[in-house]
């Protein structure tokens, strides 16, 4: 049995005049434990919403999600949901920042201090528990972000596009980190991106939305010979990292700007 199993999804929205906008339609697939699985698609093509299917947050109209064969009827605990943006909050330091969920769950402060100070201590953040936010880098701010995921203990955790607006350099060591961090924890991982790189470099999977409403066109296994350590950037440069980054755009419905 599949950890994460998504049976039929589809869904729709009503427009301010009354149509019906389909969104995602009949869209099926398992991830098993441990797995990291990268959702790939253009602009408005569902990626988001099949995230907000996922976590709980929206009922879709017809289908199915099940965790270890439960039926996800609404927000799940056993699901952690990493944003875009950081959304540390500035007038708390790193550590209260880490422990916010902690204490929104009603875990007792210092019980929720030292998982959170053991996370930061584990995950290269150490010395800066009682640092402001402003004074961190855009990297430590997100590896604040994900801390505060993980020190949930959730079994599965989203990942929706956390590198976007980081630098290049700071991207890569970051999207070793989430890859390896997730790894150690055991964690099912699933990220939306654009950028076909990054989902190739780092995921077990890939799963290429398109259309309208949107339905899955390919679900790509990634297999890299690499020599040592697998990384974002050793997995770049693996033989067949071409044929997979190919394989993915050419199931991409994008059309560029002025064509017809």
């Amino acid at each position: 049995m599949p950890h994460l199993e998504l049976t039929g999804i589809s869904q729709a929205f009503r427009r301010p005049d009354g149509t019906l906008h389909r969104v995602l339609a009949e869209c099926s697939f398992g991830i098993e434990r441990g797995q990291f699985v990268s959702i790939v698609g253009p602009s408005g093509s569902g990626k988001t919403t099949l995230f907000n299917v996922i976590a709980g947050l929206a009922a879709p109209q017809s289908g199915s999600v099940t965790i270890g064969g439960t039926p996800v009827d609404g927000p799940s605990t056993r699901v952690s949901y990493m944003l875009q943006k950081d959304l540390l909050m500035p007038w708390r330091t790193t550590l209260e920042n880490v422990t916010l969920g902690l204490e929104i769950r009603g875990v007792p402060l210092r019980e929720a201090r030292r998982r959170g100070t053991e996370l930061l201590e584990r995950y290269g953040l150490s010395g800066s528990e009682n640092v402001y936010p402003s004074a961190l880098s855009g990297g430590m701010r997100q590896r604040a972000a994900l801390i505060r995921t993980l020190v949930l203990e959730p079994e599965i955790v989203l990942l929706d596009e956390p590198f976007s607006a980081l630098d290049y350099q700071t991207r890569l060591m970051l999207e070793g980190d989430v890859r390896r961090i997730m790894g150690e924890r055991g964690c099912t991982a699933i990220l939306v991106t654009h950028d076909i790189d990054e989902a190739v470099s780092i995921s077990d999977r890939v799963i290429v939305l398109g259309g309208k409403p949107a339905s899955i066109k390919l679900d790509l296994s990634i297999e890299l010979t690499i020599e040592g350590v697998r990384t974002p950037a050793t997995a770049r440069e693996a033989p067949e990292f071409r044929s997979y980054h190919k394989a993915v755009w050419e199931q991409l419905d994008v059309t560029l700007p002025g064509a017809a």
